[in-house]
Formats: C-alpha cells, structure tokens, sequence
C-alpha cells in the first residue's frame, strides 16, 4: 500500500495573474494585429512588394511581442493551489456554511438550486487553504486579495475556480487496460 500512497500526488492547479493590466491589454492587442496581418500575408501574391512590406511589418511585431511578453512575464504572479483532500474540503464547507439569509436570496433566484457554501467566506477561505505558491503569509494575503483595489472581481473568481478545480477536478486517464 506503501508504494500506491507514494505514487498518488494531490492534484494542482496554477494560474498566473498579470501583474500589469495595461502591459497585459498591450500583448493582446499586439497578438491580434499580428493575427490580422498574418492573415493578409497570406492571401497576397509571393512576389507582390505589398507581402514584402506586411512580412517586414511581422517582423517587426514579433519581436515587439516578444519583448512585451517577456516584460508581462516578469510582472505576472504565479498561483499554485492543491486539493487539501476530501475531509478538509468538507470540514471547510461545514467552516463556512450559508446565512439564513443567502438561503432565502438563492430560493428566490432559483428554488432548484441549494447553496452549498457561504459565497462571501468561503472562496476566500478556500483559496487561502489550497494555496501553496506563493509561499507567503496567509493572513496578508487574505486582506490583499479581499481589500486591495488592484483585485477585480473576475480575477478574485479566477484564483477561487482554480482553488476549487485543485479540489474537485478528477486526474484518471483511460490507458484502454482493464
């Protein structure tokens, strides 16, 4: 048994957030000027002088893009979460479990659908427990993420979908052995 429990690694999951938004928009918007004129280079006769012009012009852009991602690189933050196992997934749930009420607000948008979690703890909660890069004070990061105004809501949900893919995403693959 010994040598399964050596072989079963938690799963993970790493997500990288741009340290600089702006530099962020700039490469994406460099990559799809660089789709476009790949596209009309394409369809331009070989010799035409207007496909020399538009590949000196690729050139040009891909270094552009490659210096700018190397520098969106260097600013962006690397997030690292791994499943803390099903009994501390389910004590968090149990830690954090829905208001009386965010009850009764989901029964009004949806009576099918239960609430399983407290939507205003428990993301957080989550994050800060699968977190295992990087290595930095919980407690700071917690009043960061939740406090500081460089967090957006899209980029909050993406650390907590990351979060809570470490911890119900499964990894079996199909060897086509029985």
């Amino acid at each position: 048994m010994d040598h399964l429990k050596s072989k079963k690694q938690p799963v993970r999951k790493t997500v990288w957030v741009a340290g600089d938004s702006e530099l962020a928009d700039e490469v994406a918007e460099l990559e799809t000027s660089l789709s476009r004129e790949e596209s009309v280079a394409n369809v331009l006769p070989p010799e035409s002088s207007r496909r020399e012009a538009v590949l000196q012009t690729i050139k040009e852009k891909q270094k552009l893009l490659e210096t700018k991602k190397a520098e969106l690189e260097s600013t962006a933050i690397k997030f690292v979460f791994q499943s803390i196992g099903r009994k501390r997934y389910e004590a968090l749930l149990e830690a954090n479990p829905p208001t009386d009420a965010q009850i009764e607000e989901q029964k009004k948008v949806d009576p099918k659908q239960s609430l399983e979690f407290n939507p205003e703890t428990f993301p957080i909660a989550l994050i800060i427990e699968s977190l295992v890069e990087p290595d930095v004070d919980r407690d700071e990061l917690r009043h960061w993420i939740l406090n500081g105004e460089e967090w957006n809501t899209a980029e909050f949900m993406t650390l907590f979908m990351a979060a809570l893919e470490a911890n119900s995403t499964r990894k079996i693959i199909n060897s086509g052995k029985d």
